[in-house]
């Protein structure tokens, strides 16, 4: 008997507060509130999935994994064929099962490529299926499985503030986490304040140790996400220019196609052209 809690068909249910792990799962537009009080990592293996965290808004494919400290609260909600699968693990037990495993994927998202799927099930599997310490053996082994695929955020380790490797991955988990909340925030322009006080550090401090790991300020990144965006919703929807730039943060559409020429070279109505021009050539 698997023993998870699951969201199916449009059933809507609160995750009771975990004394330890809990699996669970979100399918056929299933919505399931997360407890604030744990970490929660939900793994996309069909369809798609939209959560609604602290950090912002996320739309996830198959294959898509994300990451979220505690206190984030996401609620997620399957797609109409989607199925996402997860684990809530209690901040105390995540810091422990990090240390016995000798790693843990830091907060962030991440994409694991068709063919490991089948194995992220397995090990997932395992684990609904075990009681104890034998469960928490099967925690450790899932998140070993997935750390190493998190192979770009870890080489931001070399950069991070910090005398011991402990302290530097405290700094990198904060830092991923504001990184986090520029992607799900990606429809408006974020301010540096509300990024400073997510990572627990000073306006000065934060933005020194963002420039340091990702090579932008904080702001530049913000303004990037957006226009790529933008990028997307020219390619994938019909909305107007005018529209996409509002629901990317610009004022106007006189400001959006100014930085989004800037950026790109050619004004937004063109992109869309282009983009369409080649769908079509390599559907012909």
């Amino acid at each position: 008997m698997l023993d998870i809690l699951t969201a199916d068909r449009g059933a809507t249910h609160d995750h009771p507060v975990p004394t330890g792990p809990r699996w669970f799962a979100v399918s056929r537009l299933g919505n399931l509130q997360l407890p604030g009080q744990s970490v929660v990592l939900c793994l996309q293996m069909r369809g798609g999935a939209r959560i609604d965290a602290r950090e912002g808004v996320f739309q996830l494919q198959r294959g898509d994994w994300v990451v979220f400290e505690r206190d984030s609260a996401p609620q997620v909600q399957a797609g109409r064929g989607g199925l996402l699968l997860g684990i809530t693990v209690p901040a105390a037990d995540w810091e422990q099962t990090a240390r016995d495993a000798g790693a843990a994927p830091l907060p962030g998202r991440c994409r694991l490529p068709a063919a490991e799927l089948r194995s992220l099930l397995r090990l997932w599997r395992q684990g609904t299926q075990a009681t104890g310490e034998r469960r928490r053996r099967c925690l450790r082994v899932l998140l070993a499985f997935l750390a190493p695929r998190q192979a770009d955020i870890a080489g931001l380790l070399a950069r991070c503030p910090g005398r011991s490797r402990q302290r530097k991955l405290q700094v990198l988990a904060r830092l991923q986490r504001t990184w986090l909340f520029l992607e799900g925030n990606a429809h408006r322009t974020v301010r540096l304040a509300e990024l400073a006080e997510l990572s627990s550090l000073s306006v000065c401090h934060f933005a020194k140790t963002f420039q340091s790991l990702y090579r932008e300020s904080p702001l530049a990144a913000n303004h990037r996400l957006r226009l790529e965006r933008a990028c997307r919703l020219l390619a994938s929807t019909p909305l107007s220019v005018s529209d996409i730039g509002q629901a990317c943060g610009f004022d106007s559409c006189c400001s959006f196609s100014r930085a989004f020429s800037n950026r790109y070279r050619q004004p937004p109505s063109r992109y869309r052209s282009t983009v369409a021009a080649h769908s079509a050539v390599r559907l012909a």
